[in-house]
Formats: structure tokens, sequence, C-alpha cells
């Protein structure tokens, strides 16, 4: 996704290079002089933010327990990586990797209501439960061409992360 901003000599300009800013000050005021250059380097610039969020990743292993002939309950542990990247400002710019690591456990009920000797119909539905147990960022300030600072830090996701699903 790519996004136009008025230049940063108009007023608001890019939103991103300003919260930011803040947010590189108040997190480590050392760090905050690469950003600040940045943000001068664009101003009075049309700039643009890209930002790309890669296609979810999952692995897993489950086991299927039978409770009849035509239901079963199936648990296991799935593994997830969200990844997404993003970059502000044009020559010299901002840019963010984020790795986020998920372990989850899934729970899934399912009907099999037809099956014959090469057709099986079943019905499933379910859902999972996952847990951010690993995350880094890392920011890279690059000015006029030249890497000036990068830092890494790891985040905290508290919460967990629910989800549904359902087959036919």
């Amino acid at each position: 996704m790519q996004q136009s901003s008025p230049s940063l000599g108009e007023g608001i300009g890019n939103n991103f290079l300003y919260i930011g800013a803040e947010n590189a000050i108040s997190a480590n005021p050392d760090k905050a002089e690469a950003y600040r250059q940045v943000v001068y380097s664009n101003f009075d610039k049309e700039t643009t933010t890209d930002v790309k969020h890669h296609l979810p990743v999952t692995v897993g292993a489950s086991i299927r327990f039978p409770l009849s002939k035509q239901f079963a309950i199936e648990t296991g542990l799935n593994y997830t990586l969200l990844s997404s990247d993003l970059k502000a400002g044009e020559n010299s710019h901002y840019t963010q990797e984020q790795k986020l690591h998920y372990l989850g456990i899934p729970v899934k009920g399912s009907w099999m209501f037809f099956d014959k000797r090469y057709v099986t119909l079943y019905l499933s539905a379910g859902g999972a439960m996952e847990k951010c147990v690993s995350g880094k960022l890392k920011n890279t300030y690059i000015v006029e061409g030249k890497t000036t600072e990068t830092e890494t830090s790891d985040l905290d996701v508290k919460p967990l992360q629910w989800s549904v699903s359902s087959a036919v």
C-alpha cells in the first residue's frame, strides 16, 4: 500500500514521520537525532509511506481423537510468524521491520456425515488461542543514502489472539 501526503512544510505534512519522531524521542533521546535528520531532509518535499504486511506463515501438528464413528475432536500446537515492513520518506527515509512469533492451541470438532469408498463429506468447527512469545522491531534511519542509526527492540504483546474456523 502506498500513501502520498502533502509536503512536510505544508502544516500537518506526513503524520507518520511526526508521530514516529515523538515515539523515537520518548523511547530513546539519542536515536531521536537520526530521526530529526530524516524529517529535515524531507522538509518541503512530497513524501510517501509504504507499508507491506507479508502473508502469515503457520505450521503445526495436530492429533485427532475419535469420539464415535462419525464424531471426532482435534487439537494440537501451531507456530505463526507475522511480519511487516515500512518505509517513510524518499532518499532520506526511516524503515521498520517487525516480526511477531506466536504459539497457538487449536481445538476443533468434526462430524463425518457421508463416507463411501472414494468420497468423505464432513463439517468441522472450532477455534484457536494464540500467544505472542517473541517480537522484534528494527528501526533504521537512512540520511542521503547512508545508514546513520539502526536500533532493534523487543516487543511485548500482552493480549491473547483468538480465532474461529469452520470447514465443509
